[in-house]
């Protein structure tokens, strides 16, 4: 059975929902905050880009 473009649409809203409180402990961590305080930048206007080959060593 195929899933709707729709349906697949919420399925991964769903997944991305159940993600965000993870983000906070990211911040946390990195202390993205801090620096952010510390040098007055706030990242608006970078660009970032990540490949991932999905090989793990």
């Amino acid at each position: 059975m195929s899933l709707s473009v729709v349906s697949r649409f919420m399925l991964y809203l769903a997944v991305a929902a159940a993600s965000l409180p993870g983000l906070d402990l990211v911040r946390v961590e990195t202390r993205s905050d801090q620096a952010s305080a510390k040098y007055g930048v706030s990242g608006k206007g970078v660009i970032y880009a990540m490949l991932d080959r999905g090989i793990d060593w």
